[in-house]
């Protein structure tokens, strides 16, 4: 098993080669040419097959070129759909660095672990391709910085999935609450909920002959392999995911974002409480806070009732936006 510095030693050195000029011919095929794009989906398990979808409803403009998973017996189901779906068989990889260093390939499209999502559209920018990446777009808030300054060095167009920006009730919901309908929304709460079956304590076990765990595990700290992880698991595991909140819930808080037109938070810090500063502040609103919440705590059983969505509040107006409601509604404050 080669170490994680050694993987990263060698992808960095990779990467470093491919950055080289594939840029005339891609834009070439984006500007217009008869030409279709050639896409590479990268991860195929779940929303490989959510990409497979949309690119065939674009088929006269785009086609899948490559598919590429660490997982054999994935990858091997994936090209198969493909080309059942599209009409054509595409060129199965293993090994993502490979389809970097072929010029034919204009965009990848990402839907591996969490944790090689940034490294690889990194890696992808760098090669001279477009990138679509599916959310969240890195596995920590510094990977997204080096992402997104990736996307500015290089010049390609790359994109992370937030569908709800693409979702006509959501846009038709967040521009009447732009266009005043609730007056000025000042405050938007997000909420998910899952009921998912346990996936038990898992055990070591030999990796899977078609599996190349090293592949797979990438950027991340080595573990040995075990059997509870893959092929979806690992969202729950620190290493390679990053839980419920940006699995699902980053959809829900997203939408508030949009809605309230706000930027990224302002980190700060609370401060020294010996000082009684604002270390002292911030500690006695957060009491005040559970206070509140244990009297309107049996207001908000609704929003167990629903297994996802978000609420804009102005004063006595509110209006909420939830997966299982297309045209939205308008509420009763209850008491927030």
């Amino acid at each position: 098993m080669v170490t994680r510095r050694e993987f990263l030693d060698a992808l960095a050195v990779g990467a470093a080669g491919l950055a080289v000029g594939n840029t005339a011919e891609s834009y070439a095929r984006i500007v217009g040419a008869n030409d279709r794009l050639n896409f590479a989906v990268i991860g195929l398990n779940g929303r490989g097959y959510a990409h497979l979808s949309s690119l065939k409803a674009n088929r006269s403009a785009a086609r899948i070129s490559h598919v590429c998973d660490a997982d054999g017996n994935i990858l091997k189901k994936f090209a198969d759909a493909v080309q059942r779906e599209m009409g054509e068989a595409p060129k199965a990889e293993k090994d993502f660095r490979a389809i970097l260093e072929l010029k034919d390939v204009d965009a990848i499209t990402i839907a591996t672990p969490d944790h090689w999502h940034a490294p690889m559209a990194i890696a992808g920018l760098q090669a001279g391709k477009h990138v679509y990446v599916e959310k969240p777009c890195s596995h920590n808030p510094a990977e997204g910085a080096m992402l997104v300054e990736a996307q500015q060095k290089y010049g390609k167009l790359a994109q992370m999935g937030n569908q709800q920006r693409s979702s006509p009730h959501s846009m038709e919901i967040v521009e009447k609450i732009h266009g005043g309908i609730i007056g000025r929304a000042y405050l938007a709460k997000a909420w998910y909920s899952n009921v998912r079956k346990s996936i038990g304590t898992g055990k070591e076990a030999p990796v899977p002959a078609q599996l190349d765990w090293d592949l797979w595990q990438g950027p991340a700290p080595r573990r040995a392999y075990r059997d509870n992880v893959h092929p979806y698991n690992w969202h729950w595991f620190r290493n390679y995911g990053t839980g419920e909140t940006l699995n699902n819930g980053t959809h829900e808080v997203d939408v508030c974002r949009w809605a309230l037109g706000v930027d990224y938070p302002k980190v700060g810090h609370p401060g020294n409480d010996r000082d009684g500063g604002c270390g002292s502040r911030w500690l006695r609103s957060l009491r005040s806070k559970r206070k509140q919440d244990e009297r309107v705590q049996s207001r908000q059983h609704h929003f167990i009732r629903r297994p996802a969505g978000s609420r804009f509040y102005d004063g006595p107006a509110l209006r909420e936006l939830h997966r299982g409601n297309p045209e939205g509604r308008e509420a009763e404050r209850s008491g927030f």
